[in-house]
């Protein structure tokens, strides 16, 4: 019976995560989340044995166990999330000290609001806990280095693009060089900057100014 309580299989390499309020709206989208992946295996908490969510679910990574019985199995768990609704702690320190003989390496989530786990579990040795406040960081934090990414790219777009109009102002005048070096043939330097100060405007000025600056420090390199 796909309810029934059993036993997994020990052949093979497996996580073992328990989802407590499996049958809950968000605990259900988790599991069916986990057993899409290879390599883990679900043991589900329910209040009654009559889940529609194992009905749906052909594997054989899955078994569901009465939620008063959730400790029974916790020693055994890689991982245990929580996603319930009810206002009381499903997990406490006090009884998870009860239940636990080892120190391996354990993660617990809570993404029940308000929490579901008591927060002094995290003082158990090798447990890690991850609650609500987390990942609302977590995804703060995602949002700003998105942000950050986009100035880059909108940085490397409007150089791109300062240079596109470069080469389509510049161009016109590549034909015009012999021209041009005819016209200027013979002027002295200061007689052009003279008559180039008194037909543009001051902020024009500028950018010719600074220009000649870079033009020294460019001959001087050379």
């Amino acid at each position: 019976m796909a309810n029934e309580v059993f036993h997994f299989n020990n052949e093979g390499e497996y996580k073992d995560v328990m989802v407590i309020g499996m049958t809950g709206k968000m605990g259900g989208t988790i599991t069916k989340n986990l057993l899409s992946k290879p390599g883990i295996r679900v043991t589900g908490t329910v209040r009654t044995h009559s889940s529609d969510l194992l009905l749906k679910v052909d594997s054989d990574r899955i078994r569901e166990v009465d939620y008063k019985e959730r400790y029974q199995y916790m020693n055994d768990m890689d991982v245990v999330i929580s996603a319930t609704l009810g206002p009381h702690y499903t997990i406490t320190r006090e009884e998870l000290e009860k239940c636990m003989n080892s120190e391996k390496k354990r993660l617990f989530i809570d993404v029940a609001v308000p929490v579901d786990m008591d927060p002094e579990i995290r003082e158990y040795p090798g447990l890690t806990l991850y609650d609500i406040d987390y990942f609302e960081t977590l995804s703060k934090n995602n949002t700003q280095i998105k942000l950050k990414e986009l100035d880059c790219a909108r940085e490397i777009m409007e150089e791109e693009l300062d240079g596109a109009f470069k080469e389509i102002l510049f161009h016109p005048y590549i034909t015009q060089m012999d021209e041009l070096k005819e016209a200027l043939s013979g002027k002295r330097l200061d007689t052009l900057l003279y008559r180039i100060r008194d037909h543009v405007t001051s902020e024009d000025l500028k950018v010719v100014l600074r220009t000649l600056d870079g033009l020294k420090d460019w001959m001087r390199e050379e």
